[in-house]
């Protein structure tokens, strides 16, 4: 049977979590997005970007404004977010368990990811299974391999884009490679610095708006009507059943998978209730027969016992 998984921020949260990226982002707490962030009592970035966006529904309705501060202060956070996500990142592969990573991964036939981050692109680099994206008819240039084509072996999916993705003028989607000894993370950094350039991804705050990011996108599209024409078991790792990613919930649930394992991480028993039942109102609001099933996500040794 064909065995799939879904990587969500848990599968990189020992270098990235809310607040060490709120930390490294450039938001001042005298600011009036700081300000916000404080006011919530949050350090997640989405739901302030998800507040921004209805703040401005009300805004252009009272004012008849097109494109009002909040929209302007979410494009801002959106941009603080990428920024701080590339700072926050080890510099190389060097210090990752990467053969603890690729013998984890290769166990799947198809890896879906919601994460921005490179690991997954470094595990790709550097493991020893080849994890195809699409690009592999593709030619190299400028540092840059483009395009993606859907007719070249594929099994990794990157949902909700990534640092290492970007859109060409004509909204050719292409990756960024290393070139003249540089590091990936020096590359991205240079293209978003030098050519004010930022990359593919998806980071509105409802799903609402993700959905609608994801549909202007071919890639994204593309990615995520692979999900929802899944067979076979799906792996859930590090990532939760927020309604804010519902449009991924629909994706899987619509699909003829037929086995979930949702991984919880140092739960408590009322926390891995309360995530079974929002999976299974997922799967009841989708009309999917597939069965759930709860796995500890420490037994999966994803980046063995790497030294802090």
């Amino acid at each position: 049977m064909p065995r799939h998984i879904l990587l969500g921020n848990g599968f990189s949260i020992k270098y990235f979590s809310y607040p060490s990226l709120l930390k490294a982002s450039k938001i001042s707490g005298e600011s009036s997005i700081g300000k916000l962030f404080d006011l919530l009592e949050i350090t997640d970035f989405e739901i302030v970007i998800k507040a921004l966006e209805d703040a401005s529904v009300v805004d252009r309705a009272f004012q008849d404004s097109s494109d009002s501060k909040y929209q302007s202060s979410a494009r801002q956070v959106r941009s603080y977010l990428i920024d701080a996500i590339t700072k926050c990142h080890p510099q190389s592969h060097s210090s990752l368990g990467i053969q603890y990573a690729d013998k984890f991964l290769s166990k799947f036939d198809k890896i879906f990811t919601v994460n921005y981050d490179i690991f997954l692109y470094w595990i790709s680099l550097h493991g020893d299974r080849r994890f195809t994206d699409g690009f592999g008819k593709g030619l190299k240039i400028n540092g840059f391999r483009r395009p993606f084509q859907k007719d070249a072996h594929c099994c990794t999916y990157f949902c909700h884009g990534g640092l290492h993705l970007f859109e060409t003028e004509d909204r050719e989607l292409e990756k960024i490679e290393r070139i003249n000894g540089k590091s990936l993370l020096q590359r991205i950094s240079e293209t978003i610095e030098n050519e004010h350039r930022y990359p593919v991804y998806v980071a509105e705050g409802s799903t609402e708006k993700k959905l609608s990011k994801i549909r202007s996108v071919p890639y994204l599209s593309h990615c995520l009507d692979e999900l929802s024409r899944l067979e076979g078991e799906l792996y859930i790792f590090g990532h939760s059943a927020d309604t804010n990613d519902r449009h991924i919930y629909q994706a899987i649930f619509s699909s003829n998978v037929r086995k979930i394992y949702i991984s919880v991480f140092r739960k408590t028993a009322n926390e891995r209730r309360e995530l079974f039942s929002n999976m299974e109102a997922h799967k009841i609001r989708e009309g999917s027969e597939a069965k759930i099933f709860l796995f500890d996500a420490e037994s999966a040794n994803v980046w063995g016992h790497v030294e802090e």
